[in-house]
């Protein structure tokens, strides 16, 4: 039954990757492996699993070892839906939130740097984000690409460990807030925003070695689980400490 829902829903063969959104790509892992996660990580397992995977990643990229970032992107990739999926957060709005097709920092695509303020902070963004929709993983990429046309390699890999670090900064002060009323209570957007930052560098390195990252994503878990090769992961845990 599970794989009958499992093949309707996600894995119509009509529907394109270059068409399949954030939101669209945490469903298919939320169905290969929410159960599992479930039953095996909190978030901060979670989390770390994640800097396991973009540390693979930029060892890879700092060694020239570059048949690591396809399954480093991928393996990254899913570790954040994960997260997101598991604290209830829908990326697809957040990304274009953050990113609404200019810089945050200078509102210019492609981005002045040189124009940044990161002391008074990010823009007021508010008059570009009207009438934004939810666009694909690909157009998010592509988006990310035009504001941002100079990311070098092994930076945008450096950049995505130190924001995997952040959601972990993030996510143990949210788990604080309850019982320390003094701290921000806006720290969970912390986490959103993290994320979406995970997201962009991701997409950073796969433009910075002309790779789709869609493609990647559904050429890894196009039929379930890449582990067991089960449309609903039963991988076990010694398996994925184990892994690699």
């Amino acid at each position: 039954m599970l794989s009958t829902v499992f093949s309707v829903h996600f894995y119509e063969r009509s529907v394109m990757s270059s068409m399949r959104t954030i939101d669209d790509y945490q469903k298919l892992f939320n169905t290969i492996y929410c159960v599992h996660n479930d039953r095996i990580y909190e978030t901060p397992d979670l989390i770390i699993m994640l800097a396991r995977s973009a540390t693979y990643l930029l060892k890879g990229v700092r060694k020239g070892k570059l048949e690591r970032i396809q399954p480093g992107l991928a393996e990254s990739f899913g570790w954040t839906m994960a997260i997101a999926n598991r604290e209830h957060i829908s990326l697809g709005m957040k990304i274009l939130h953050y990113f609404p097709h200019v810089c945050p920092y200078c509102a210019k695509a492609p981005c002045d740097s040189n124009s940044h303020n990161r002391a008074a902070g990010r823009k007021d963004l508010d008059s570009f984000r009207k009438d934004l929709v939810v666009e694909s993983l690909n157009a998010n990429q592509t988006m990310l690409a035009a504001i941002y046309p100079e990311n070098v390699l092994v930076d945008s890999a450096q950049h995505l460990v130190e924001e995997v670090v952040e959601v972990s900064i993030a996510d143990f002060i949210n788990r604080r807030m309850h019982s320390l009323p003094e701290l921000d209570q806006n720290i969970f957007e912390h986490i959103v925003l993290e994320l979406v930052d995970v997201v962009g560098h991701l997409c950073a390195i796969a433009n910075c070695v002309e790779l789709n990252l869609s493609e990647i994503v559904d050429n890894t878990f196009g039929i379930g689980c890449p582990g067991c090769k089960k449309p609903v992961c039963e991988c076990s845990f010694s398996y994925i400490a184990e892994y690699r």
